[in-house]
């Protein structure tokens, strides 16, 4: 490791760099020392598995079917019928049952607590959901990574974008990223 600069790196994802500016130990014991937290919930990935099975799905027939997502009961009638195929192909391991099935009952609620706001939010947005699960730099991309110049030479940076709204023009887009835990801060933001 000494030999190594364990903080250099040619290319890394949007979610690692995020990780190293809320805490580099936490970085540097992931990412470069590869451990695994013992106190991390094992089904965390599942989980964000499922959600942004359901998500894509949904938004990409929305696109097809634009009212879809006007109508409550029928866009959550959908979301439901897919929750559990994604819980199938994206498997939580519990050791009793009734772990799964108030899992299973959070996921959902998560879930349509999202999609509702997302209705709400959607009927007076200019932007509608058009790209989803947008690769740069990852081996299925057709976008190659982002690049930025740094005093030690070039970053790229990869990643998946989880969804990009457009305006009716398409000159203008917004760029969603689906976080189960995080919060969104207005002071966060910053125009580029």
């Amino acid at each position: 490791i000494h030999a190594e600069d364990a903080f250099h790196v040619s290319q890394t994802s949007a979610s690692r760099l995020e990780t190293y500016a809320k805490c580099s130990f936490r970085y540097y014991a992931q990412s470069v020392l590869k451990l695994a937290d013992p106190e991390e919930d094992r089904n965390i990935f599942a989980r964000g598995l499922i959600l942004h099975h359901v998500l894509d799905v949904l938004f990409k027939k929305s696109v097809k079917d634009p009212a879809l997502l006007k109508n409550t009961e029928k866009m959550l009638a959908f979301a439901s019928q897919e929750i559990e195929t994604a819980m199938r192909l994206y498997a939580m391991v519990f050791e009793k049952t009734y772990r799964y099935d108030l899992e299973a009952a959070g996921v959902w609620e998560m879930l349509k607590t999202f999609l509702l706001g997302e209705q709400a939010r959607l009927e007076t947005a200019v932007m509608i959901p058009r790209y989803f699960e947008m690769g740069f730099g990852v081996s299925e991309a057709e976008y190659p990574a982002f690049e930025v110049e740094t005093k030690n030479g070039k970053i790229g940076i990869r990643g998946k974008i989880d969804r990009i709204d457009v305006s009716p023009e398409g000159t203008e887009g917004l760029v969603m990223d689906y976080k189960r835990t995080a919060t969104f801060n207005p002071g966060d933001l910053v125009l580029g």
